[in-house]
């Protein structure tokens, strides 16, 4: 359904193969790496990044109960079953328990003086959820490398755009704390002495830190958020629940008139792990390019608001003034409907889905919207 193709300013993109009707699945991606976010590890799972589900309500504005098995080392992590904490155990937790239990406990907010050598190992919740996504990423690889792993995909990852030159000093300053943390937990957890990027070649403390500098700037570039309505309700913004690589949803463009939604799904059973998958929000035609919105598009009741807040964001995020129809008209100040996106019934902030993916379930590839 869809083919990387090569359009002259813009580099590789995906376009569509053939003609495609709105609600046609298009593609699906397994995560590289996925964690919950900090601030939700209580009750989502570590392992699935599944929940327990209550009765839904549009109004509802209460987060899950806590999740019933907790980490045995004491690291603050949990689990939906004993099932999940063991399995994740032999996969990533036996390597980063220590590590984050020394990570969580020394959380402080933002403001923390970082200069104090004291505090190298303190961050935000932010930066915290991009680290422990790091950390299973970098396990991951150990795996790869060791020829533990049932499939590869780490060259995907890095491949990725890094922009490294492009991010503020503010942000390089952080990377590069973050940086040590990450170099320390290969050296003393991996014990890995070989290349990141080639498992053939030793590498000196300086080249690990270079590459681990290097995959920052990637997963900053190209990380999925997951978000959710669940938790307080469909008349509320979107909640964020977990934080994922999808390596291979990489060519995805941006617009702010997108014409592809993606939404994260549990297709195959509880316990797997979420995918991306990505479905047409409107007709698509043969060799048209598949576009995505990398910010939320939450209307504000100012149009020249809203569209200063995302072109901003995306400037910030992404290193790139947004030019679409949708920006350029409304920094002229004219409105403009963004058919098949949001509900907007009754106050709903929800997104429009095919009926196919309303569930965590399997799904086929034909299903159209509700």
């Amino acid at each position: 359904m869809l083919t990387i193709t090569q359009i002259p300013n813009k580099g590789r993109c995906f376009t569509a193969t053939t003609n495609l009707s709105s609600g046609d699945v298009i593609f699906r991606d397994q995560p590289y790496a996925i964690v919950p976010d900090c601030g939700a590890k209580s009750f989502v799972c570590a392992s699935c990044i599944n929940w327990i589900t209550e009765p839904e309500s549009i109004d509802k504005q209460k987060i899950p109960p806590t999740l019933p098995i907790a980490c045995t080392g004491g690291c603050d992590i949990r689990y939906c079953s004993k099932e999940c904490r063991d399995k994740d155990w032999t996969r990533f937790h036996q390597y980063e328990c220590t590590f984050l239990t020394e990570m969580f406990s020394t959380f402080k907010s933002s403001t923390l003086d970082v200069r104090n050598p004291a505090n190298r190992h303190c961050f935000s919740g932010y930066t915290l959820d991009y680290l422990w996504l790091l950390i299973r990423t970098l396990v991951q690889r150990h795996h790869e490398i060791n020829n533990e792993a049932a499939t590869k995909g780490f060259d995907a990852v890095w491949q990725l755009c890094s922009n490294s030159e492009l991010f503020v000093n503010e942000r390089k300053n952080e990377f590069q704390r973050v940086t040590a943390v990450l170099a320390d937990f290969v050296e003393t957890r991996l014990t890995m002495d070989v290349g990141i990027a080639d498992p053939t070649e030793k590498m000196t403390r300086s080249q690990l830190e270079a590459a681990l500098m290097e995959l920052i700037c990637k997963e900053e570039c190209n990380s999925f958020g997951l978000y959710t309505f669940e938790f307080e309700g469909w008349r509320r913004p979107r909640q964020g629940f977990a934080l994922a690589l999808y390596p291979n949803a990489v060519f995805f463009n941006h617009s702010c008139l997108p014409n592809t939604g993606h939404i994260p799904r549990r297709l195959n059973s509880l316990n797997s792990v979420p995918e991306m998958v990505f479905y047409a929000l409107r007709d698509i035609k043969l060799g048209e390019e598949l576009l995505i919105s990398y910010v939320e598009l939450a209307h504000h009741t100012d149009v020249l608001v809203s569209v200063t807040k995302r072109r901003a964001d995306l400037k910030e995020m992404f290193f790139f003034d947004c030019d679409c129809t949708r920006c350029y008209q409304e920094m002229m100040g004219l409105s403009v409907i963004a058919d098949g996106l949001e509900c907007k019934k009754d106050g709903c902030n929800g997104w429009l889905v095919p009926t196919n993916l309303k569930k965590q379930e399997n799904i086929d590839t034909k299903s159209k919207n509700s």
